[in-house]
């Protein structure tokens, strides 16, 4: 799942970046539905097909925020580089 930052919702590239500021290496499958504004069961289905990168931990599942950041081309964003998001 390609997403251009640009594209993304700016309220869920500012969690992001707080997450990720806040040294938080994991986001809810609940809080990534909101940010893209999908279902949770879809959040789910897309961990599971590969396209976002997440693990199943026991019955819950959990998408890593670095690697979700990078995918989504946010490290110069959050960083305090690149595009003005806010």
């Amino acid at each position: 799942m390609q997403v251009h930052p640009t594209l993304l919702p700016k309220r869920a590239v500012r969690t992001l970046a707080e997450k990720l500021a806040a040294g938080e290496l994991t986001a809810t499958t609940d809080e990534v539905a909101v940010w893209l504004k999908v279902s949770r069961p879809t959040v789910i289905a897309c961990i599971r097909a590969g396209t976002l990168p997440g693990r199943q931990v026991g019955r819950q599942f959990r998408v890593s925020v670095p690697e979700l950041a990078e995918m989504w081309g946010l490290n110069d964003t959050v960083s305090g580089g690149g595009p003005d998001v806010a």
